[in-house]
């Protein structure tokens, strides 16, 4: 018998458990219904050194940032902050004030 997302017969890791956000990925890529092999196939997927035909087996979801000009944290000599940088330095200028 084959475990299938579909039929909710694929146990999650324990790292899959804890994340609340859904981050950590596992599953069957040969499985095209499978939530791993969509995400395999996104355009934001990338592995590191995969461009030296070393094919490694985990791959990353590129981060996505926000290039709307109107931001409040958007300025004119460099890219918009990630979510982390944008919190750090709000929490720093509230600490200045």
């Amino acid at each position: 018998m084959r475990l299938t997302e579909a039929a909710n017969t694929v146990p999650k890791t324990a790292c899959q458990q804890a994340c609340p956000a859904g981050a950590i990925v596992f599953g069957d890529i040969s499985d095209a219904g499978s939530s791993v092999s969509k995400l395999k196939l996104s355009e934001l997927n990338y592995s590191v050194l995969g461009n030296l035909l070393t094919r490694p087996r985990t791959t990353y979801l590129a981060r996505v940032r926000n290039p709307n000009i109107l931001m409040p944290d958007y300025k004119d000599n460099h890219d918009p902050f990630s979510t982390e940088e944008y919190e750090s330095q709000s929490l720093t200028k509230k600490g200045q004030s």
